[in-house]
């Protein structure tokens, strides 16, 4: 009578071999994938794979050490078969979402980010899920949409300082600029290195016509990264704006040398020049700014300082 039982068991014991030593593979590729090794994880993940190719974990961490050796198109596909394995998991949609918007599908990217929060339970998950479809909708100018899903995110994590930053960025496209400095002091509150938040806090001092505050904000993002091309000519501009043409003339100098493809800075300059009377330093700078597309950028705002001011 005791066969029976001892043979169940042999029998229960021998059909669950693969799938356990699936989850040996796998825990050696994840500590592979953990050390950075991704290159030597994905042949272990395939392993796993073979031995219980239904498990979305390994398919998963297949493409993410696809994604960490900047092969987009194979993570794709990896994700999307692990999406056909099982459509209610939601790493696959978070994940191809991802790529998606990397590779400017914005459109895409929240297709698959909402599906995602269909699937997503944990508020860690919700939270990343969220921040994605956010930026998305940034990609796409659809700001008060970014504004909603960013709130939502805070609620679920209060000191996420990068759910914050971007919250303060679309809150000031979408009608509720009076929340902008609130979210970044927030964020200072957290992490007073964050640079990001420096910087936002000057250009937006910058835009209220406060120049001064704008200047010592920028004064702490430069003490943070100190050649930073946008925030030298942000506080470039600030200087020139308050009055300090030479100082203004300096930080602009700084960033043309640092990125000489910013029209911006071109621009910036120009307009110190102008103010300085020095129309020929002007002009070769808004020819400049011109040949490297600023127009195309911004408008023609360059255009008719050449005209008023060019021969």
């Amino acid at each position: 009578m005791r066969v029976f039982p001892l043979l169940i068991f042999l029998l229960f014991s021998f059909f669950r071999l693969p799938a356990q030593e699936g989850a040996d593979q796998f825990r050696q590729a994840e500590e592979l994938r953990i050390a950075g090794k991704f290159k030597k994880a994905i042949p272990v993940y395939e392993e796993a794979i073979k031995l219980d190719y239904y498990n979305i974990e390994y398919h998963v961490g297949k493409g993410i050490c696809q994604l960490k050796l900047s092969e987009p198109a194979e993570a794709f596909l990896t994700f999307s078969l692990a999406n056909s394995i099982d459509s209610r998991e939601w790493k696959p949609y978070y994940y191809r979402g991802r790529i998606y918007t990397q590779s400017g599908k914005p459109d895409k990217a929240i297709i698959d980010f909402s599906a995602a929060l269909q699937y997503a339970t944990v508020d860690s998950q919700r939270v990343d899920v969220l921040f994605e479809r956010g930026s998305a909708h940034m990609s796409l100018r659809d700001y008060k949409s970014a504004y909603a899903d960013l709130s939502e995110a805070l609620k679920l994590d209060s000191t996420n300082v990068l759910v914050l930053n971007n919250l303060a960025m679309a809150s000031d496209e979408a009608d509720k600029g009076d929340e902008t400095l609130g979210y970044l002091f927030r964020i200072l509150e957290i992490d007073s290195a964050f640079f990001g938040a420096w910087m936002n806090i000057g250009f937006k001092y910058q835009l209220m016509g406060d120049y001064v505050k704008s200047i010592e904000a920028l004064d702490k993002a430069l003490e943070l990264s100190k050649d930073e091309p946008f925030a030298l000519n942000n506080r470039g501009y600030s200087k020139y704006k308050a009055g300090d043409l030479k100082g203004g003339l300096k930080d602009i100098g700084r960033s043309i040398k640092v990125m000489p493809d910013n029209s911006y800075a071109f621009r910036n300059r120009a307009l110190i020049y102008i103010q300085m009377g020095e129309t020929e330093d002007a002009c070769k700078d808004i020819s400049k700014a011109l040949e490297l597309g600023f127009t195309r950028q911004y408008g023609s705002e360059i255009q008719d300082l050449k005209r008023r001011y060019c021969k």
